[in-house]
């Protein structure tokens, strides 16, 4: 899909030690990944590009004889449903999002007498999403049906971060070679935490500034 990309950068490490009755490991990975967003799945009055394109006329080219954007299919008349150019649209509106993830994992095993072992493991989550939106000026809008239009901006942020630790103590033992002895004991604990924002503003002095800090009024 033209306006659309990824790109993903990572790593992750791990490692063991063992010295006699212990054992020690810990593993974690990152990733640090940037979408360029292009929506593709939903009705067209949601600004979808195959949707769009699928729904536009096909009495009505994409460019202008003079290389501009056709939008005559968004204000055709009187009670046809608003149809924007996909081409333009997928081309001019901005959809970037940041994403940053870290897991990892740490436990500490020790045998304390035959048979006899506790265990204990700690992991944690951490995902953190930045999106940002800009419709340009050089996109129709229900107010201003032909370019120039008022250009707005959206943030989303959302964190999220768990970890889980738990604890065991087990033991195995085998008796005369005919009886085999097991027991378990375990304690688990577990949090979640969500945090997220969303705000939406408008009132850009030009394309050339698309951060909020740029816009002069707040919508939402």
């Amino acid at each position: 899909m033209i306006g659309s990309g990824q790109e993903t950068f990572g790593g992750r490490a791990n490692i063991n030690v063992k010295y006699q009755n212990v054992t020690f490991g810990a593993n974690t990975s990152i990733a640090h990944i940037l979408y360029d967003i292009v929506p593709t799945e939903d009705r067209f009055t949601k600004e979808t590009i195959p949707s769009l394109a699928l729904a536009m006329a096909s009495i009505f080219p994409v460019y202008n004889e003079d290389g501009s954007y056709n939008f005559d299919n968004y204000n055709w008349s009187y009670k046809q449903q608003a149809v924007i150019n996909p081409v333009a649209l997928a081309n001019e509106r901005e959809d970037r999002m940041k994403r940053n993830k870290v897991m990892g994992k740490t436990f500490f095993s020790w045998e304390i007498i035959s048979g006899l072992n506790l265990k204990t493991e700690f992991s944690t989550a951490w995902n953190s999403y930045r999106r940002e939106i800009y419709r340009p000026s050089t996109l129709p809008t229900s107010v201003n049906k032909v370019p120039p239009s008022n250009p707005e901006g959206t943030l989303r942020i959302k964190d999220y971060l768990s970890w889980t630790w738990e604890n065991t103590l087990s033991y195995n033992t085998r008796i005369n070679n005919i009886h085999d002895i097991s027991a378990v004991l375990g304690q688990s604990m577990q949090r979640e935490s969500i945090e997220g924002s969303r705000i939406t503003a408008n009132g850009f002095p030009n394309d050339l500034v698309t951060t909020l800090n740029a816009s002069t009024v707040a919508t939402n």
